[in-house]
C-alpha cells in the first residue's frame, strides 16, 4: 500500500477544507483551492512518503494495470468557495491544432460536499447559435448561455474534453482527469490579473459535446480513467490499478489480512502484493485505469 504527499495550490476561489475537514498537517496558509493527490505530468510528479515517485512505481508494474507510459490519470481535490473561471479543455484533435504543449483533458467529478446554493455550469442551453455563443466568449454574458446543474452529494458528473464548464461556490469535489494541465479560460468573473485564452478556447470547444451533459450516481469513465463508488460486494484484485479515496467522514477497507481505517480526503494506492481489497465500511471511491 502506498501513500503520496499532496501538492497544494492557492487559488482566489479556494478555501480551507484541506486543513479543517481533512484534518491534515502542513497545509499552507491562505485559500487553497486544489490538492493534487496523484500526478505524473511535466513538472508535477507525486512522490510517496517512502520516497518513491508515482510514475516510477506505475511503470515498474507494482501497482497493477497496464504499467505503460505515464500514470493514466491526475487525481485532485477541489475546494471551491467562489466560482472558478468559465473554461474548456482540448481533446486530442484540438490539442494538435493548438500545439504549444497542449494535451487532451477529459475530466469527471464526484461531489463530496455541496452547499444548498451550489451550482455547476456545464455545456450550453439548446437553441442558441454557435455564432452568438462565441461572440460572448470573454464576457459575463457567456454564463447566461450555459446549462446549470444543481449538484448534490454523491453525484458523479462527466466533463468530456471540449465541454465548456464552471464549478460554482460551495463545493468540495474529487476530480479525476487525463494527465494534462491544458486549460483555456473563457471568462474569469472580472478577477484582476487572470488571463483569458479566448481564441484557444474557441478551438478547444466541441460544439456537439456541449448539449449532451452526463450526470450519474453510478460510474463515470473517460480516456484512461473510470471512477465509481466501492460497494460491499466488490472485490478488487491485484492485477488492476486500485486507487481508493475516502469521500465520507470515515471509512475502512480490508486488504488481505489488514484492516485500514480512512478519514475524509485520504488516498491510498494499492500494490499488486496487497491481496484482494474489499470495503469494510463507509463511502469510498475506486478510481481505476480505463483501457477501452
Amino acid at each position: 500500500m502506498y501513500r503520496f504527499s499532496p501538492r497544494y495550490f492557492s487559488r482566489p476561489w479556494g478555501g480551507n477544507s484541506f486543513k479543517n475537514l481533512f484534518n491534515r498537517q502542513h497545509v499552507p496558509d491562505g485559500t487553497m483551492g486544489e490538492s493534487w493527490e496523484l500526478a505524473d505530468i511535466d513538472l508535477h510528479v507525486s512522490h510517496g512518503v517512502d520516497g518513491n515517485f508515482l510514475g516510477d512505481l506505475w511503470r515498474s508494474g507494482v501497482l497493477g494495470g497496464s504499467a505503460q507510459g505515464r500514470f493514466p490519470f491526475l487525481l485532485k481535490w477541489i475546494d471551491a468557495r467562489a466560482f472558478l473561471s468559465v473554461q474548456v479543455h482540448p481533446d486530442e484533435v484540438a490539442a494538435q491544432r493548438i500545439a504549444g504543449g497542449a494535451a487532451a483533458k477529459s475530466e469527471a467529478w464526484y461531489v463530496a460536499k455541496a452547499d444548498s446554493h451550489a451550482e455547476i455550469l456545464l455545456g450550453f442551453k439548446e437553441n442558441i447559435s454557435q455564432e452568438t455563443t462565441y461572440a460572448a466568449y470573454g464576457t459575463r454574458e457567456i454564463a447566461d448561455f450555459m446549462q446549470t446543474i444543481t449538484p448534490r452529494e454523491g453525484m458523479l458528473i462527466a466533463a468530456p474534453a471540449g465541454t465548456v464548464h464552471a464549478i460554482g461556490a460551495g463545493l468540495l469535489l474529487l476530480e479525476v482527469q487525463q494527465p494534462s494541465d491544458s486549460t483555456y479560460r473563457i471568462y474569469a468573473w472580472d478577477r484582476p490579473d487572470v488571463p483569458l485564452h479566448v481564441e484557444n478556447a474557441k478551438m478547444a470547444t466541441r460544439w456537439s459535446q456541449n448539449t449532451n451533459t452526463c450526470v450519474s450516481c453510478n460510474e463515470v469513465m473517460g480516456p484512461g480513467f473510470r471512477m465509481r463508488k466501492l460497494g460491499m460486494d466488490d472485490c478488487l484484485h491485484g492485477s488492476d490499478l486500485r486507487v481508493l479515496v475516502c469521500v465520507g467522514s470515515q471509512a475502512a477497507f480490508r486488504a488481505g489480512s489488514e484492516h485500514i481505517a480512512m478519514h475524509l480526503g485520504d488516498v491510498w494506492v494499492m500494490g499488486r502484493h496487497d491481496g484482494d481489497v474489499t470495503l469494510a465500511q463507509g463511502d469510498v471511491m475506486w478510481i481505476a485505469e480505463n483501457r477501452t
